[in-house]
């Protein structure tokens, strides 16, 4: 792996993997490095329902990359675009909602509408390898662990081995390599499952829904439901890994009720993960603050000081804390940073590692 690439993307999940795709666009020479094997991360376990936002405040915001996603994925036999029955019970705010998603729907009731773009992934690790083939320039190799990021002669030496001009972390919930305190204050580790049954009573047609309590469901045809259960914050519980999996049983049989399956239907599979969840909800994208250099030339920053050019590890980028929407943020926002780093376009400020950075710098203040 010796020699020099133009990005190096640690990370192969559908993070990682789109950016690979995006820059591949541009003609960039791209190496992306997954420390397992494909699709065995937090993309693994996602539920991968391509729904739009629509209960929160940021839906305007979040939006655009639903609008986005749906049409990059229509190019993917492992994309599904069946339409989903968006359904929130006891809301009396539906039509609040409906005001601020530029989105085409259809009224089913007052608590639900039907969109038609949207859908599922049948297969999430198949879609990530069916984007890598319309990647041109970029070499993938698995089960490559990254175990060490040092910046030499104004390149990046990944590993000791490969030199690169720029380099793109798309970890999740892990920020080992960034030495930056302020990412694991500002970003907490989920732990979801995902349930894949055979439904004894298949339906005519496929489609995804959102039930209450925040079950997902996503129903098909040859009667394969879909199940993501409700997320365990890992750094707010007592549980740990090993007692989620033990306790797995009597939370399936909690989703099969929400669900509305029968106690006969056959599990099929079951795929679990960590991923990362910002504290505010908003994911973590763009160049990566040096923080203590930060500190070292604006030590006010730590009163509350805001720094219009807070300084940057040079050419080191991240995307990140993507949440239980990997599947419908990864694309877009995988455009947006190629087009900030080729192009020099502005990212949104919302998503950038600097609004991190300052509440986690004035929390030190104050604890101290």
């Amino acid at each position: 792996m010796k020699g020099i690439f133009d990005i190096v993307v640690v990370g192969g999940g559908i993070a990682g993997t789109s950016v690979a795709h995006h820059f591949s666009i541009q003609g960039a020479k791209v190496l992306l490095l997954e420390g397992q094997k494909r699709g065995q991360g937090a993309s693994g376990a996602a539920g991968c329902w391509i729904n739009p936002y629509v209960y929160t405040r940021d839906a305007p915001l979040l939006n655009p990359a639903f609008q986005y996603t749906t049409a990059f994925y229509t190019q993917f036999p492992s994309f599904e675009q069946s339409g989903s029955l968006l359904r929130r019970e006891k809301s009396n705010h539906m039509s609040q909602h409906l005001s601020r998603v530029d989105l085409e729907f259809q009224t089913v009731d007052d608590n639900s509408f039907f969109v038609p773009n949207s859908g599922f992934i049948s297969n999430p690790t198949s879609l990530l390898s069916e984007i890598l083939e319309k990647s041109s320039n970029v070499t993938v190799k698995e089960n490559e662990e990254v175990r060490s990021l040092e910046r030499r002669d104004e390149l990046w030496a990944v590993n000791d081995s490969v030199l690169t001009d720029k380099v793109v972390l798309c970890t999740g919930h892990d920020f080992s390599l960034l030495k930056e305190p302020y990412f694991a204050a500002g970003v907490k580790r989920v732990w979801g499952e995902v349930f894949t049954f055979r439904n004894s009573e298949p339906r005519e047609t496929s489609h995804a829904n959102i039930e209450r309590d925040g079950v997902m469901v996503a129903y098909r045809p040859d009667g394969i439901v879909t199940v993501g259960s409700t997320h365990v914050r890992l750094d707010e519980t007592p549980l740990c890994i090993d007692d989620l999996t033990s306790t797995r049983s009597q939370r399936m049989q909690e989703i099969k009720l929400k669900a509305g399956l029968s106690e006969t239907c056959e599990l099929i599979s079951v795929r679990s993960g960590v991923r990362g969840m910002p504290t505010d909800y908003l994911p973590v994208v763009g160049n990566v603050v040096d923080s203590s250099r930060a500190l070292e030339l604006y030590p006010r920053i730590l009163k509350g000081q805001i720094v219009p050019d807070v300084p940057v590890h040079p050419n080191l980028f991240i995307i990140s804390a993507l949440g239980g929407r990997g599947f419908v943020l990864a694309p877009y926002l995988a455009k947006l940073l190629v087009s900030h780093i080729v192009g020099g376009e502005i990212l949104p400020p919302t998503f950038h590692t600097k609004r991190l950075f300052q509440k986690w710098a004035r929390r030190l203040d104050s604890s101290c």
